[in-house]
């Protein structure tokens, strides 16, 4: 597959539609078993990515045009997948990963016919070319404003490796097997424990930092990867409420910028 991009997604609506969309998605996946699949599949593939792939999902769905359908949802969708908001609605969470950028055709179609009193929000990552998005704009489910990644090639200072490592996420990914997601003001917090220069306004102490361990990176001594998190809406209209909108508008305002 192509660059993979690894997106986590919260859909949030009315009970009723969201356990819909995960029964829908799981008697999707139990109509294809891995051992249907042919041999040369099995080489190169696994029974979560074969059960699980976007193809199953979109021809359920019937959908005629998709843009690109390489992909599956990552895990077990379980019962610890959903959240009670109370008030009768509900938030169903899983991960997915894609080539380039995330299939969101896909879920504005799951959205239109298995829930369409409920919305997502997501957080995107395909970190080598594309970095990391999300149109979560009140930062809801997806908090964070920046992303480290990174791995080891060589030594590097032990304050260096503790800020990439200690609030890390694990990853099963050569190149950023230590991913960590933060607010600002925790990146700040941590920044300072190995740049103490408390004087300085977070954008200049974020981006010294950025900086000096692209130094290490430059070295040779590790791969790195150091991006804010674009937060945006998207094209597709039917993702976003009034109130989002009407904050873009406000923005657009206050920024004096025409509406085209």
């Amino acid at each position: 597959m192509a660059n993979t991009c690894y997106t986590k997604y919260c859909f949030e609506g009315p009970e009723i539609e969201i356990r819909n969309i995960g029964n829908h998605l799981l008697q999707t996946f139990a109509q294809h078993p891995f051992e249907e699949a042919d041999e040369e599949t099995k080489q190169f593939s696994t029974p979560e990515y074969y059960q699980q792939h976007f193809e199953h999902i979109v021809t359920a769905l019937e959908m005629r045009i998709v843009f690109d359908c390489r992909g599956a949802v990552k895990g077990e969708i379980a019962d610890d997948s959903y959240c009670d908001l109370g008030d009768g609605k509900m938030v169903l969470s899983f991960e997915t990963e894609s080539a380039w950028s995330p299939a969101n055709d896909i879920w504005d179609a799951v959205i239109a016919k298995w829930a369409p009193h409920s919305r997502y929000y997501y957080y995107a990552e395909e970190i080598a070319v594309e970095g990391a998005w999300s149109n979560d704009l009140d930062r809801k489910y997806f908090p964070w404003d920046f992303i480290t990644a990174a791995n080891f090639k060589g030594p590097v200072p032990e304050a260096i490796h503790d800020f990439l490592t200690k609030k890390s996420v694990p990853q099963d990914r050569e190149y950023y097997a230590y991913t960590t997601y933060w607010t600002k003001a925790e990146l700040r917090e941590a920044i300072l424990k190995f740049l103490p220069h408390p004087e300085w306004d977070t954008d200049k102490l974020i981006y010294i930092a950025r900086d000096e361990l692209q130094r290490f990176a430059d070295e040779g001594r590790m791969w790195l990867y150091f991006l804010p998190v674009r937060h945006c809406l998207d094209e597709g209209p039917k993702l976003y409420s009034e109130e989002d909108i009407e904050k873009l508008k406000k923005l657009c305002d206050e920024l004096k910028i025409d509406e085209k």
